[in-house]
Order: structure tokens, then sequence, then C-alpha cells
């Protein structure tokens, strides 16, 4: 099945004594640190290592094998080597920092990261495979470590027993993580609460402190180590990393010199100072090390101040004309704008006499620093409303009617959960989400979609999904002031695009047309924005083939064991569980929201789950109705229920939270009769760690399968599932598993 997160499964038998206090609380915490390390893995190597913004499959999978072969091994002696673990994957972490390694783009060719995709090459992917590698060594033997703690810890109780303190330890961890993580703590920060649980077990087991504590205490006090420029500020959101840096390091030195004569075009003192007060108001946003916005000052009078300046004049007029295309159509009356971001999109809105603007953005930290700090202030005018929430569950809640609706550049490098493929932004995008913006406009109303298409096939996606749910063609405009190299296009629809009385904007911008070539429509099942055209993602499976040989190479000593009982079941069983679990965590995103807190919550409820489905089968496991044979046509059924479940809304005459909860439901349920199968075959297991192994080792094929979603879409991973499942039936009819046949 799978603890959640990590496919766990439970523990074995003590003796009177060893089931104390002492051994509940150890497991209890061992197992806090097993799920809460794993998350600061996946969160700080997204967030500091460009590698994996987007492939945080990569850790997850690491942390899976790892975990799998230390519960296997059971062995006391391999946790004493944690500290050492930890603090090689901090080392080689600053060491991509200060080489500057960690601002290369993992080269993928099958999904898009705004990376130079003519770097793709093979000295490319050489150097970036050797160093993913290499950075998801450290997690891989700290989770062996940690794993072997968990396994020596479950062999001393009977196996629903500690399976049950695992999964509430687990609980505790994920709490705790989505707690320090909401409060924005730093990654230096972050570790502290995974580090005091394994300094005590240090302490506990006498471990020589140049083994034990010491390499846990330099790890903490590496991560404090700046690598960025003393004028960078750098925030963690729930979602990511912000780095904020002056605006004028957005060019290179020799662009930015106000030394340079040729910098300026006057040589008025007064004039030149005007312009650098504008500059240095403003500043550049990275998000996970990547570009990603600019907060600067648009204002006429800035406009006129910084005409003295060559390069930062070009720059902010050309930002200029990007915010104030909308305008050029309508006047925006009372306007929505979803992705407002610091505040750009907001602040040229009031400039151009909005009556009231509706402004959503999902990341509570970029709110608050473009509250501070956007040069303009928009979020303080009387006239703005700021709603921290995801785009699409706003669209679906809101009931109110615009003259405008700007879809801001959503273009995001950030994805849902830990180990999912679905992006913060792509169910924006999708044709679903496009028809509900648009009823969301008044009978003359105007939907206009910024996206920034640096390949031709992105915007041809965009624009075949917008026809799509229209059903109609779009427009499309850009700005062509010469010399100037813009990929911002604007996609519009409404009554005018419709019935063909939108008057062009004048030079210098420019209408493109598209429909060139048939791209894919992006809809709620596959809302892949990002996934390329490219039909084999050569580079992608390169490194992920050498992850699977290593996660191979693990197991083997797991399956030639002599002696050894082999838990296929259990394989089987973690594979299928954790393909439900990132499948409904991306179905439920849909429904709630693609937020930290989705996912968070989603993560504790199955868990939750977890913990019934263990009370359930201890009191009614010997029952007919908690025979294997019962339970897996129970979980078909309701995986059938689950495939031809509506994705946001059975019918218009529900109440929406009618609606909501029956998705829901049937979105969890199979989850839960998984967990009752998990538990009836784990609960008299003889080796509980070696089932957990098994199990852990199954769900890293469970991981591995979610990728197929990019071609089949969401929906399909069902169907993968089931297929899991039968499998794992076979093999329990195979073993006369009914209930208790798994020894």
């Amino acid at each position: 099945m799978g603890k959640a997160l990590h496919g766990y499964t439970g523990d074995s038998v003590t003796d009177g004594i060893e089931s104390s206090k002492k051994l509940r609380l150890e497991l209890f915490l061992i197992s806090f640190v097993s799920l809460y390390f794993e998350l600061l893995i996946i969160r700080w190597l997204s967030g500091d290592v460009r590698f994996f913004t987007v492939f945080r499959t990569f850790p997850l999978i690491a942390c899976f094998v790892g975990l799998g072969l230390g519960c296997a091994l059971a062995n006391p002696k391999v946790f004493r080597m944690c500290g050492i673990a930890i603090l090689a994957t901090v080392v080689f972490e600053k060491i991509l920092a200060v080489t500057g390694i960690r601002f290369q783009m993992f080269p993928s060719e099958g999904i898009y990261s705004w990376q130079d995709m003519g770097s793709i090459n093979l000295p490319n992917i050489m150097l970036c495979t050797e160093c993913v590698l290499l950075m998801l060594a450290g997690p891989f033997a700290a989770m062996t470590c940690i794993g072997a703690k968990l396994g020596e810890l479950f062999n001393k109780f009977k196996p629903l027993t500690a399976y049950s303190i695992d999964v509430a330890g687990a609980i505790a961890g994920s709490i705790a993580f989505a707690l320090v993580s909401f409060l924005g703590f730093h990654p230096w920060a972050l570790i502290i609460p995974a580090i005091i649980p394994l300094c005590y077990f240090m302490l506990r087991d006498k471990v020589n402190w140049t083994l034990g504590l010491t390499p846990l205490i330099l790890a903490a006090m590496t991560m404090t180590y700046p690598v960025d420029p003393p004028t960078t500020e750098t925030y963690w959101s729930p979602y990511q990393q912000l780095t904020l840096r002056p605006f004028k390091q957005y060019f290179s030195p020799e662009l930015s010199d106000v030394k340079e004569p040729a910098f300026w075009t006057s040589t008025d003192p007064e004039k030149q100072k005007a312009s650098l007060n504008v500059i240095n108001r403003c500043y550049v946003m990275l998000l996970n090390l990547g570009p990603y916005l600019s907060s600067v000052d648009l204002s006429q009078k800035a406009l006129t101040d910084v005409a003295a300046n060559k390069p930062f004049n070009l720059h902010l007029n050309m930002e200029a004309r990007r915010y104030q295309l909308p305008y050029k159509f309508k006047s925006p009356g009372e306007i929505l704008i979803v992705g407002s971001g610091t505040g750009n999109d907001v602040a040229a809105a009031l400039r151009n006499g909005a009556i009231h603007v509706d402004a959503v953005e999902l990341d509570p930290v970029i709110i608050d620093i473009g509250k501070r700090k956007h040069p303009e202030h928009p979020y303080a005018s009387d006239k703005v409303t700021v709603t921290c929430d995801d785009a699409r569950h706003f669209f679906n809640k809101c009931s109110k009617q615009y003259d405008m609706v700007i879809l801001g550049g959503l273009n995001s490098q950030t994805v849902v959960g830990q180990g999912s493929s679905v992006r913060v932004d792509t169910y924006v995008h999708t044709k679903d989400s496009i028809e509900r913006a648009l009823r969301l406009l008044k009978p003359d109303g105007l939907l206009m979609l910024t996206s920034y298409d640096t390949l031709d096939w992105l915007g041809e996606r965009v624009f075949a999904t917008m026809k799509a749910a229209a059903g109609y063609t779009p427009r499309v405009f850009f700005d062509d002031t010469p010399n100037t190299n813009v990929m911002w296009d604007t996609f519009v629809l409404g009554a005018a695009v419709k019935n063909g009385t939108l008057t062009p904007p004048a030079p210098p911008y420019a209408e493109k047309k598209f429909g060139a070539m048939p791209e894919r429509v992006v809809t709620d099942d596959w809302p892949y924005m990002y996934v390329t055209p490219v039909a084999f993602d050569g580079p992608y499976w390169f490194v992920m083939t050498i992850v699977l040989l290593i996660a191979v190479v693990s197991g083997i000593p797991l399956v030639r064991r002599k002696n050894g009982k082999r838990f296929w079941q259990m394989f089987s069983l973690g594979a299928g569980f954790l393909l439900l679990e990132l499948k409904s965590i991306s179905q439920l995103s849909l429904l709630y929201g693609s937020t930290w807190l989705t996912s968070s919550i989603v993560i504790d409820v199955i868990l939750l789950m977890v913990l019934l489905a263990n009370f359930l089968v201890s009191r009614f496991g010997e029952s007919a109705f908690m025979k294997q044979t019962v339970l897996y046509p129970f979980l078909f059924f309701l995986l059938v229920a689950n495939y031809f479940t509506p994705t946001s809304s059975f019918t218009a005459a529900f109440p929406h939270f009618v609606n909501s909860g029956a998705i829901t439901v049937l979105a969890l349920l199979p989850l839960f009769a998984a967990s009752l199968i998990f538990s009836n075959a784990f609960k008299n297991v003889e080796n509980p760690s070696r089932a957990l192994a098994f199990n852990l080792f199954g769900a890293v094929i469970g991981g591995l399968l979610e990728y197929a979603a990019n071609y089949t879409g969401i929906r399909f991973l069902v169907i993968i599932a089931a297929a899991l499942y039968f499998l794992a039936f076979l093999v329990s009819i195979r073993e006369g598993s009914n209930s208790s046949d798994c020894k």
C-alpha cells in the first residue's frame, strides 16, 4: 500500500519488555524523521538546484530506494553513518551553489522549463547526469541509514502495532513540515526538527562523536553559509524559493556601468540622478533560481526620468508596452487579474482608470513582497482587492462578472505536491478553465491571456486550447518594436473577437497568426501545457534508467536473500498505492486549488485513512467481509467508479459543496480500500521490515509510472493502478492469502 507519501508498512513481533513506551516513542520519532526529511529534501533541492525544479521525481525515488534498502538491512550499525550522509548532501549542494552549477536547468527534451533547448547536447547531458546522481547520493545514503533504524524498531513490535505508530509519526512529520514551510523557514532552519531526534538516537546508541553528532552539527552550520551576493534577499514561500535582486543586476556589467559615457543619453547630472532613482526602486525576482518577474515603476514620470539611461529606458518601455496592451482594446472598468504577482498588472490597470481590480495571486509571500516593495504600491489602493488563491479555484467559486479578465504571465516553474507532474498553473490554462473564465465576462467583456512563447509549439498549444474553449478563433498580438526580442504574446477572446469588431492596436503592436501546426488541446485530464511534442524524452529517461538500475541493484540482496520471504504482493501494493495517491493529489488540486494546503491535507487525510484501516483490521480482521477475496473486488469496483468520476462537477443541479464532497469521496475511497487490503495482508507477516522494504521498492515503480500521465492523461493512471492491484491479487491467490497467509 504505502505510507501515504512513503509507501510505508508496519512492524514485527516483540517481547513484553521491549514493547515499552520508550520503544513506541522511538519508532514514532524515527517515522517522524523519515517523512519529514524526505519532504525537506524534495523542497530544498527543487528550490535550490534547478535540476529538480520540475523533476521532483528524482529525489523522491532516491529517498524511497534508500529507505527501502535500509529497512531491508535493519542493521543498527548502518544508522551510525547517518550524520556523514547528511553532511555530504549539504556539502555537495554548496559546491553546486558556489560553482554556479545549481543554475543549470536539466536538459529535458520532453518537458519545457524555459531552458535553452540548444543546450541539449551530449556533453551537457553527461554533466547534468553526473551532478544529478552525485546530488542524490547523499539523500539516498541518509535515507538508507534512517531506514535501517526504522527496520530495526519495526521488528520489535507486532505488525499492525508498529504500522500504526509509524503512520502516526508520519502524520506528525507531515504536519510539522507543512507548518514550518508555511512560516517561511529557510532550509538551514528546516533541518533542525530532523536533526534533534537524530541526535537523540546518536546519544542513546553511544555513537562516536566523529560519526554521530559532529557531522550533524556541521551539516546545520554549513547550510547557513551564504552563497548569494549581499544585495540579494531570499525568501522561502510555501511553494518555492524566491530571490530578489536589484533591477540593475538584470543587465551584464558592461550594460549597467554608470561610469560608462555610452550608458547615458544625457550628461545632465540631475537627469542621471533621477534615472538612477527609478532604477533603484525596481527589482527582479528569481523563482527557484530561474528568471520569473520584475517589479518595476512604469508610471509616466518614471518613464520620463529613466529616458536618460539607454539600456534601462529600452527595457522599461518594453515592459510598459506589454502591460499597456490590454487597454488598447477597451477601458478596464471592473477587472479581474489572476497571477497578479507583485502588482505590475494591477498598477497598469489603475493607471488606465480601472474602477475596481480583483487581484488573485497564489503565493502569499509574493503578495507580501508586492505590498512592501512594488515602487508604485498598487496593492495599497482602495480600488484593489487582493485574494491569495489558486486562479482556477477562484474561477470555480466566483459569480461576479467583469469588463476584463486578464491571465497574467502564469508560466510556472513549480509543481503541485511531492512527486506530481502537474505544475501550479496548468489547471488555469486548460480548455475547461478558459470556458469557466469566459463565463465571468460581461456581454462586451474581453479575456486576455499573456503567455511567454519562446517556442512555436507553445504558442500553438495555447491558441488551440483557447479556440477549443471559445468555439471561435482567438486573436493574438505582440510587441513588434524594432531591435527588440519580445516573446510575450497576448491572446484575446470575447464578443468583439467573435463578431469581428475588435479593433487592432496601432503599431508597434502587430498581430500574430497561429494554427499552422496541429497541437494537443490542454484539458483538465491532460493539463500538461509544457510537455513538448517530442515523443520520447531521451535525456530524462537516460537519467531515470540509471536511477532505476540503482534501485534494482539495491533490491537484489532483498530478493536473493536465502531463507527470506519474497513479498511480491507488498511490492505491487506499494506501486499501486503511491500511484493512486499522486493521482488523487492532482485530481483534488483541480477541485480545491493547486495549493500547498491542498497537497498537505490530502496526504494527512490519506494517512488518517490508513490508521482507520489498521483499526478496522485489528478489530474485524477475521470477519468474512475482511477477506482479500472480498476486499479486492470492492477495490476494483471503486476504481471503476473513480475512473468515470467527473473532474469538477456531477451536475449544475447540485450545490458546489455537494459536487465537491462526492468527487472527494470517490477519489479517496480506493485508497481506503487499498489500505484495508494492505493492513489485512500485513498483520501477520513474520518479517515486517523485509515486507516494508518490498513495499517501498514497489512505491519506486509507482512514482515512475506517474510520469506516464504526461502522455496518457491523469485518468489513465487509474487503469495502471488497477493493473498493479490485479497483479497483487494474483500473487495473493498464488500464495493462498485470504487474510493471514503472508508469512
